[in-house]
């Protein structure tokens, strides 16, 4: 209230003190037009004020009360201290309280309605999804996060679908991975207790225990390449490591590995492509993961062709295109997808050692994923499969 109140007090003391104290009451008449309420000159001993008022008009020149109409009373002392300019009653300070609270309860409600308008519905979909996280971490794999695309967690929603994706399509073939593993350990692991069970019988003779012990060794060996064949496929089934990279000149290692291939297969036509600009280009790969993928479609060439296999190495844009193709039979449209899939063989539904065990395409898309690409069959231009690998330019 004194800072309120302090210009204008401060404007009538000056009138006074530029005024004969004589005329005090006809100024103070002829401006209290000006201001809408009472002015007047009170003996200072006949003030009806408690002594704190008292010691406050003295100590600062003014004080004031507030009367039980809600008006306020000013007094200020003049320069004649045994006299007191009594300003008021001034009704206007009390409606401006009720107005100044009336605004700020206005503005608290708006303000609480604003924030109830946004947190309610980020609450709701927190909590939407805060359940369908509980439900799939009991095991509901195909639960998804239903949220808006306006919602203000619709990014967090995506991530969580996305990932609900992967470890679901993680967790299945993990699954199938698991029951073909189990099959065909099964038959090797058969195979060695039949040997086992007839080396110890008294009836059998010499060629017989060469033959059983044959069967031993070549179930071994069948265990072994199996179990490398998982262990690689499970290798590069998880996220890259991308210590395992480094720069390499990459087509010198093609060439190396086209060289053998034409020592080791002298009856196959080998054909040989790599773009000028890769000849001598240094790229960020995984080699020895790279040259996994070569040997295993190479390998899977050598088992369909008839006589010509065609290696190729490009940079086509921002991707790298690694493919081999060969002039065997080829892949149907409707099987190209199944011929990635871990233990899936198109023409050896049993899974016979000897015709392998349908983990070499896999590792292959493995590979690519590894790269951030991805692995591809077509019709090859020499009429057989056209297998392809393609991963961005690092």
């Amino acid at each position: 209230m004194h800072n309120l109140s302090k210009g204008t007090v401060e404007l009538l003391k000056k009138t006074l003190q530029r005024t004969p104290q004589s005329e005090w009451p006809s100024q103070l008449s002829e401006i209290q037009t000006e201001f809408g309420f009472d002015l007047t000159l009170t003996a200072k001993e006949t003030l009806e004020i408690d002594a704190v008022k008292h010691v406050q008009l003295n100590r600062f020149g003014m004080t004031w009360l507030i009367n039980s109409g809600n008006e306020t009373v000013i007094y200020q002392l003049t320069p004649d201290d045994d006299i007191i300019l009594k300003v008021g009653p001034i009704p206007v300070p009390g409606d401006i309280l009720y107005v100044f609270m009336a605004v700020i309860a206005v503005f608290v409600t708006v303000v609480s309605l604003s924030i109830l308008i946004f947190v309610f519905p980020l609450w709701r979909d927190l909590n939407k999804l805060s359940k369908t996280a509980s439900l799939f971490g009991e095991g509901y794999l195909d639960q998804r996060a239903s949220i808006g695309r306006f919602s203000a967690i619709s990014r967090l929603a995506k991530s969580f679908n996305s990932m609900a994706e992967r470890l679901e399509k993680m967790v299945k073939s993990q699954r199938e991975l698991t029951n073909a593993i189990a099959h065909d350990l099964r038959t090797p692991l058969t195979r060695l207790s039949f040997a086992f069970e007839m080396l110890d019988t008294s009836g059998a003779t010499k060629m017989e225990k060469k033959r059983y012990k044959n069967s031993i060794t070549s179930g071994i060996e069948t265990l072994d390449y199996l179990i490398n064949q998982i262990l690689m496929l499970s290798r590069y089934s998880r996220a890259t490591d991308i210590t395992h990279f480094s720069h390499n000149v990459f087509a010198q290692q093609i060439h190396y590995e086209f060289n053998l291939l034409k020592t080791e297969h002298p009856e196959i036509v080998f054909q040989l492509e790599i773009s000028d600009e890769l000849q001598n280009k240094s790229i960020f790969i995984d080699k020895r993961a790279m040259l996994r993928a070569l040997n295993n479609l190479t390998s899977n060439a050598l088992t369909f062709t008839k006589s010509t296999i065609r290696i190729s190495f490009i940079q086509f844009g921002n991707e790298y295109r690694l493919s081999v193709e060969d002039d065997g039979e080829g892949i149907k449209e409707v099987d190209r997808e199944k011929v990635f899939i871990p233990f899936r063989q198109l023409d050896n539904e049993h899974r016979e050692a000897a015709k392998g065990h349908g983990l070499g395409l896999a590792i292959v898309q493995q590979i690519a994923e590894w790269h951030s690409g991805r692995a591809s069959v077509k019709t090859s231009r020499v009429g057989g499969a056209y297998f392809e690998i393609r991963w961005p330019v690092r």
